[in-house]
């Protein structure tokens, strides 16, 4: 983990990649994902779109280990699911770290990695997915019926991932550990590093990280723009955001690991 810590600051990105040493890069989210420039008028601090993203990975050149920093609260579905998708494909070993905290839709960026590591002191976040909608009661049933549909696919990532994980997959039952985690996505589960490794969304817990933060912050505890990056907090429910995303015909690509499944979000 790098000493330094880029914190949220005026003008930067909610993703940053950069060659760290030869035939290494590393990437860090840093923000809510998907956001784009338009949200500066609002006085948000990211910029950004997958096209972008994918354009720089490729100007990286060859690389063969990628390092993925995340603190993120989550942000669009679709956004994270191309970013897990391009990550999938890249054929870098991709090492992940969890610095603070994963949370929602980040967390769909975490099941693109071959190594997950979560300290003591961080968090990831699992929930449904959930959004906006304007229209009669057709419309309210047809966005609720597409966002269980979104929910049951990540869930199915999680799943695939636990079952990677298993030190043996004999007797391993899907069909239960999948209920598990909708029931955890229901219910908004926070994990700490320990917890994450015993479900196995994880794969190492390590020590606590020492971390140093402003009180800088937006109302309800949101994170302001002068909020270090490593600060451990407890923010409200930060929604996985997908109804105004939302296009048909769209599956992932096959998960990174040789057991994750490739799961269909149309």
């Amino acid at each position: 983990m790098p000493k330094n810590i880029t914190p949220i600051s005026e003008g930067t990105r909610w993703y940053d990649l950069k060659m760290a040493a030869k035939g290494r890069a590393s990437i860090e989210v840093r923000g809510t994902i998907g956001w784009s420039k338009e949200y500066r008028e609002w006085g948000m601090d990211a910029a950004g779109t997958v096209l972008e993203f994918e354009k720089e990975l490729k100007e990286l050149g060859d690389v063969s280990v990628i390092d993925l920093y995340i603190y993120s609260l989550g942000g669009y579905v679709w956004d994270a699911l191309a970013i897990h998708d391009i990550l999938v494909r890249h054929p870098a070993r991709i090492e992940a770290h969890v610095d603070g905290l994963a949370a929602s839709a980040a967390t769909i960026l975490l099941m693109a990695a071959d190594t997950v590591e979560v300290p003591a002191n961080a968090y990831l976040m699992i929930h449904n997915a959930g959004g906006c909608v304007c229209g009669d009661h057709r419309d309210m049933k047809k966005a609720a019926d597409m966002l269980a549909k979104f929910s049951r696919d990540i869930a199915n990532l999680y799943v695939s991932r636990i079952e990677d994980s298993s030190a043996s997959n004999e007797g391993f039952n899907r069909a239960a550990t999948l209920t598990k985690i909708l029931q955890m996505m229901d219910d908004e589960t926070w994990l700490t590093g320990e917890e994450a490794v015993a479900l196995g969304l994880a794969d190492t817990a390590s020590s606590a990280v020492e971390i140093a933060a402003d009180a800088s912050s937006w109302p309800c505890g949101t994170p302001g723009p002068g909020l270090a990056v490593a600060r451990q907090i407890s923010p409200p429910s930060a929604r996985m955001i997908v109804a105004s995303r939302v296009r048909a015909g769209t599956s992932p690509a096959p998960a990174r690991r040789a057991a994750v499944r490739s799961t269909s979000c149309s």
